[in-house]
Parts: structure tokens; C-alpha cells; sequence
């Protein structure tokens, strides 16, 4: 049995070779601004940020048959995040983004303020 140093190489490589191809089925205007990999217990999860483009996020979601979801955040009620989530060869992904509706928290718009 592979020790730690390898099962942990060994995860780290899966979750690189899955974002890979998870970002060949994206469409070439839809690249992530920020990929991450976050270190889970034995495995990893990707995040894909996409910068103000709820549309990368909808593609994201389109290329891996998953569904999207938009939220108020939860400290910033003028800005709404985008985000739809995915399991691609074991590896947990996680496509998101956030855009400034244009109102500030007290209902005026930023052209008011």
C-alpha cells in the first residue's frame, strides 16, 4: 500500500488531469479566471471562478449536464453569485462567479450614490 506523501501525490494529480479536461469541454470564451484545488481528506476539489460571467458559469453547467443556481451573497446584497457544481472523475467541482446587480444594500442605484 502507497503511503501518505503518495496517496496525497496521487489525488493532487487526478483532481489536475479532471480540471484539464474538464476545461477542454468549455467553450474557448468561457476559460476560468482562477482555478483552485482544494485538499480534502484523500482527494481534491476544484474551483473554477470565472470572473463577472455568469454565462462561463452557464456553459460550465451545459458541458457537465448540471444545473445553476444564483444567490444573493450572503454579506453583500447588491452583488449575486452564480454557481453550479459537478463531479468529474471522482473530483468535486465547483464553477462560480459574482456580479453587481446594481444596487447598493440600501436599494439605491450605484448612478444615486
Amino acid at each position: 500500500m502507497p503511503n501518505a506523501d503518495v496517496q496525497d501525490r496521487n489525488a493532487l494529480m487526478r483532481g489536475l488531469a479532471a480540471s484539464e479536461s474538464v476545461v477542454n469541454r468549455l467553450a474557448l470564451t468561457s476559460s476560468p479566471k482562477d482555478i483552485t484545488l482544494h485538499h480534502r481528506a484523500d482527494s481534491y476539489e476544484v474551483s473554477l471562478y470565472f470572473f463577472e460571467s455568469p454565462c462561463a458559469v452557464k456553459d460550465f453547467a451545459a458541458a457537465l449536464d448540471t444545473v445553476v443556481s444564483t444567490t444573493v451573497h450572503p454579506y453583500r446584497p447588491e452583488v449575486e453569485r452564480t454557481e453550479a457544481h459537478a463531479v468529474v472523475q471522482g473530483i468535486n467541482f465547483r464553477a462560480w462567479t459574482e456580479t453587481t446587480t446594481g444596487r447598493h444594500a440600501d436599494g439605491r442605484s450605484y448612478a444615486q450614490l
